[in-house]
């Protein structure tokens, strides 16, 4: 499996802590940064489509719980779609008529799983329906998924909470984005050198 891992992230800080783990104990991989926000992430995730194929890729994201406190819990995403910005605007059932939600493989890294949502922005209200409690919203991860999921050997998509979505999104997210792409480093680190050296 050496060389084959690709982890990508919006940004370099939400991997940083991870890279330099790797790098230290010779694990091989390809880093891709896909910028933030929707469209950059479709942007990139096309141009290196080729990049991914047939490789193990690892998603490492920040994300926006629904519905409930965040509480930095690092969780593993097992189905990621565009819910929370067509929950907002009223569209759902359109948008996921052309736009399913993507399943992702899940390995038994003892991490929770959950389901994710691709919003177009940063949320301000959410619809507080039951049926997207718990999801975690994130701008990139649906957008890279769709592109790398079909081409991919398997695609990985994992997400530390920051905040809860709602007017204060932002500042709190900004006040945790920091030792979120730590604790995912210090998390991920020997369960990926153990998964690449199997």
């Amino acid at each position: 499996m050496m060389g084959s891992l690709v982890i990508c992230s919006a940004a370099a800080f939400e991997t940083e802590p991870l890279i330099r783990n790797l790098a230290l104990d010779h694990i091989s991989f390809t880093r891709v940064i896909c910028g933030v926000g929707a469209i950059d992430a479709t942007a990139v995730a096309a141009r290196m489509r080729d990049l991914v194929m047939g490789r193990f890729v690892v998603f490492i994201g920040t994300g926006g719980i629904i519905g409930a406190q965040a509480a930095g819990r690092i969780k593993m995403v097992s189905e990621v779609s565009l819910a929370p910005y067509d929950v907002r605007s009223g569209t759902t059932e359109l948008v996921a008529g052309f736009d399913p939600p993507v399943s992702l493989h899940t390995p038994a890294w003892g991490l929770e799983t959950c389901r994710a949502a691709g919003s177009l922005g940063v949320s301000v209200a959410a619809d507080p329906s039951p049926r997207y409690e718990g999801f975690l919203e994130t701008m990139e991860l649906y957008a890279v998924a769709r592109q790398w999921v079909p081409v991919a050997s398997r695609f990985v998509g994992i997400l530390c909470e920051t905040n809860s979505t709602g007017p204060d999104a932002r500042a709190e997210w900004r006040r945790e984005f920091q030792s979120a792409a730590h604790n995912t480093g210090t998390a991920l680190t020997p369960v990926i050198k153990q998964f690449f050296r199997e």
